[in-house]
């Protein structure tokens, strides 16, 4: 793990962060970062949470998530994205969920 995005940086975590893992509040702190190959979405819900993963996959990046929610709802739009931004790559990005 080398960057999680937040929406309170200052509140308090009961955990501590490996070494060489930093917080951010702005997620394109990651979809920037060349050396990020995967993203997984936690934050729940639909609106920003397809954002951040519509994102991620037109960056290049690996989504894995466990969002039942936003997979119930938009699995036929993501395929359909990840069908064009595969047209355009020679290795595929993926998405994954559980």
């Amino acid at each position: 793990i080398k960057t999680i995005c937040v929406r309170d940086a200052d509140k308090p975590r009961d955990f501590k962060l490996p070494q060489g893992c930093t917080i951010t509040t702005n997620f394109d702190d990651i979809l920037k970062d060349d050396s990020l190959e995967m993203v997984v979405e936690v934050m729940g819900g639909t609106t920003q949470a397809k954002d951040v993963i519509y994102s991620a996959l037109r960056s290049g990046k690996d989504v894995v998530t466990a969002n039942k929610a936003l997979i119930a709802a938009y699995m036929p739009e993501i395929s359909a994205l990840l069908d064009e931004v595969n047209a355009k790559r020679e290795s595929n990005v993926e998405f994954r969920y559980e």
